[in-house]
């Protein structure tokens, strides 16, 4: 891990998602969402329904406004082929 000079944010994040990349984590994401993608809570098959509601496609602009990691709006761009910005404060 690289650190982030005068960001304690940054590290303070980044020692508490280090403490959930164990092989029991991963099982229990994949048991309880659905899906092994960390750090979030919302499941696989509601970033997927999601994606259907929105009907985004390709030229278009998702705007993930608090994105935390960013994987839901990965996954809707991905199914939609539209384009993704996100943003978080930390």
């Amino acid at each position: 891990m690289t650190e982030r000079p005068g960001n304690a944010t940054t590290k303070s994040f980044d020692e508490k998602y280090r403490k959930l990349r164990s092989d029991a984590a991963e099982r229990l994401r994949h048991g309880a969402l659905g899906s092994a993608v960390p750090h979030g809570y919302t499941t696989l098959s509601q970033a997927r329904r999601l994606a259907d509601h929105l009907a985004l496609s390709e030229g278009q602009l998702l705007l993930d406004l608090g994105a935390g990691r960013g994987w839901p709006g990965s996954e809707i761009a991905a199914r939609r082929g539209c384009d993704l910005v996100t943003t978080d404060l930390p």
